[in-house]
């Protein structure tokens, strides 16, 4: 079974929380991951998952990181 991955800000607003619930909604193995930090840093806990599918969640979220 495929794993999803979703990403988000590490921030408590609602946009995040919708993005974190995408990986309820899945029927396989599933994993929501909060990035704090800017840059490609991110990818590694990203990849370290070794997703088949993921979800990025944006907004101005993603224009600043």
């Amino acid at each position: 079974m495929k794993k999803l991955v979703t990403v988000g800000p590490d921030n408590i607003t609602g946009f995040r929380k919708h993005i974190e619930e995408l990986s309820y909604c899945y029927d396989g193995p599933s994993k929501f991951i909060s990035v704090s930090s800017k840059g490609p840093e991110a990818l590694a806990d990203i990849n370290r998952e070794n997703p088949d599918l993921t979800i990025i969640g944006g907004r101005n979220w993603i224009r600043r990181n």
